[in-house]
């Protein structure tokens, strides 16, 4: 959490320091949550190395000398280089850390500093959970400070004119930006939404790294579908974890009255309370907050899920965890038929993974379509129709990483990321919807619920599938829609998935 703004190259880092908020720094020289975050700046080091993919984990075991020459501020910089010596290669690494403050005054040097690579046994075991709403009251307990000038940021999704006029007189200290309610491009709305948002958190990161933190609320009505804005929870969950000092909720309300709202928006603001970052508030006004409850697996169904010689369809199905659950179906059913899309057209490698998979039994067909485009995903149903006569599943796979920090994206990335999963899942459901379908099963990623370092538009677009395959079910609950809906967020695959790149 000390560890605010980092600058490196292959041979050196620099790095700002500043002691977490909170932290008793009472008879320290040199705080050991200081101490902690050079040591991670260190870790810059090896962005551009191999040294990450080695196997383990690199710990600290010893250090040839420590001079104290003051007392290490609450704001400093770290210096990090190569000890006189040691490569970027091997198991074992010696670094030289310097310590300053702000005026480049040195107060601690750390000379030699070794690491070495730890390699553990892998647990590969896997815990299942799945998202709930608990109540959860702001308690008494819970810090409540001022409205700090220029600290609090205020996104407002579909409020109406007139309320956004009284948020914006009433807490004149915020920066209010408002967006309207969501008309009918709703593939438009959700990239102007995402980019709108990214683009002010990319502002805040250079102006706030150093000061007293700043917390962004997303505030939106129930009479918004949460699909809509659910990509900004996975934004703010990113932004988190690459800048600590940015702080973000979003809640969602069923408060008609303004003095409600304004109720809610004071304590949220005043609160420090933000271990959990989506809320909702009914129109009682009891809150809750989502969390993950640990779940067993129920035992597989006696009656398979796949009918002999039924039709499915795999997007994505030539990317590695395609060709996974392709495998994976044509060994449990019967005779059935594959159709796998992807935007590329085939070339000599996706052939043979064809060929690999038409030897496993039944019938495998690729179709080159882009389900960022309607008119592609309505070509594809229709030759389904045509062709096979029918459609009873669909695997929605499919996925683009374009990995960076947020202070880095740009707008052709975050459009890039936000196609296939957005526009692609919102093209598939319009197409489908009167297809009588036995499942639909969307593939997003622990990026939607935790966020993940150089991924925000990922998470978002996860975040987004995840809200959607609830927003389907319910359809398919009030008969609109046919089949079971489920998200399944995949963590790291041994083969198959996707990761962050090395850079990032």
């Amino acid at each position: 959490q000390g560890l605010t703004h980092l600058s490196y190259s292959e041979r050196e880092v620099l790095a700002q320091l500043r002691l977490p908020a909170g932290a008793d720094s009472e008879g320290y020289e040199l705080h050991p949550s200081m101490l902690d975050a050079a040591l991670q700046a260190a870790v810059g080091l090896s962005i551009s190395q191999d040294i990450q993919k080695q196997p383990g984990t690199f710990v600290p075991y010893a250090v040839q000398a420590v001079a104290v020459y003051g007392r290490v501020p609450h704001n400093a910089w770290a210096y990090v280089q190569y000890s006189a010596g040691s490569e970027p290669a091997g198991s074992k690494l010696k670094y030289d850390i310097v310590l300053t403050d702000a005026n480049g005054a040195i107060c601690v040097s750390l000379k030699g500093l070794a690491v070495r690579s730890i390699v553990q046994p892998v647990d590969n075991g896997l815990f299942y959970s799945t998202p709930e709403w608990q109540v959860k009251p702001l308690a008494d307990g819970d810090k409540v400070s001022p409205i700090e000038p220029g600290s609090n940021t205020l996104l407002l999704v579909g409020l109406e004119p007139d309320v956004v006029e009284t948020i914006t007189a009433t807490f004149d200290s915020a920066e209010v930006i408002a967006f309207p309610q969501p008309g009918p491009d709703i593939a438009g709305y959700m990239r102007h939404l995402v980019g709108q948002s990214q683009a002010q958190l990319k502002g805040l990161i250079p102006s706030k790294a150093s000061g007293p933190g700043h917390q962004v609320l997303v505030v939106a009505r129930d009479t918004v579908a949460r699909y809509i804005y659910a990509p900004l929870a996975g934004l703010l969950k990113t932004a988190r974890l690459e800048q600590p000092h940015l702080r973000g909720k979003v809640i969602t309300v069923s408060n008609p009255e303004i003095d409600g709202l304004m109720s809610i928006l004071s304590q949220e603001l005043r609160s420090d309370s933000f271990q959990a970052m989506e809320i909702r508030y009914d129109a009682s006004g009891v809150r809750t907050a989502k969390t993950l409850r640990e779940v067993a697996l129920p035992a597989p169904a006696k009656r398979g899920y796949l009918k002999p010689g039924g039709v499915y369809w795999i997007i994505g199905g030539l990317g590695g965890l395609g060709r996974i659950f392709a495998r994976h179906l044509l060994e449990q059913g019967d005779h059935v038929t594959l159709i796998l899309s992807g935007r590329s057209a085939l070339d000599e490698v996706a052939k043979q993974h064809l060929a690999d998979l038409k030897r496993d039994g039944g019938t495998v067909a690729y179709l080159s379509a882009d389900v960022g485009q309607w008119a592609d995903v309505e070509r594809v149903v229709r030759t389904i129709r045509e062709k096979y006569g029918s459609l009873n599943g669909i695997i929605h796979s499919a996925g683009v990483i374009r990995d960076s920090l947020i202070f880095n994206k740009t707008a052709v990335e975050i459009e890039a990321v936000l196609a296939p999963k957005v526009s692609g899942m919102l093209n598939i459901d319009a197409v489908t919807q009167a297809e009588p379908l036995d499942f639909v099963v969307l593939f997003s990623s622990m990026a939607g619920v935790l966020g993940n370092i150089g991924q925000a538009d990922y998470a978002a677009a996860n975040a987004f599938l995840d809200s959607f395959a609830q927003h389907r079910q319910s359809l398919v609950e009030q008969g609109q829609r046919s089949g079971r809906t489920l998200s399944i967020n995949w963590p790291l695959w041994a083969d198959g998935g996707m990761t962050v790149d090395d850079e990032t």
